[in-house]
């Protein structure tokens, strides 16, 4: 409930944020797509945005826009 969060938050109810440390220490790879990200659903990242599943920790998801990645984690679902 951070004002401040960066956060992207799915259909199904999922909510995944970023700043994580360690989660930018990991090589990741980009596996399936799971969504383009519409107005509203996240905090900092523009509609269009494409977020990957990542293959190694399925847990984080992978942005994608303008040339920049950025990570999230799962913070909490349904």
């Amino acid at each position: 409930m951070n004002p401040d969060a960066d956060y992207v938050e799915l259909k199904n109810g999922e909510v995944y944020t970023h700043g994580t440390e360690w989660i930018e220490e990991k090589s990741l790879t980009k596996a399936k797509k799971i969504t383009t990200v519409e107005k509203g659903m996240a905090s900092d990242l523009p509609a269009g945005t494409i977020l990957y599943e990542s293959e190694e920790i399925p847990a984080i998801l992978i942005a994608e826009y303008e040339e920049i990645e950025k990570r999230y984690h799962l913070a909490m679902g349904e």
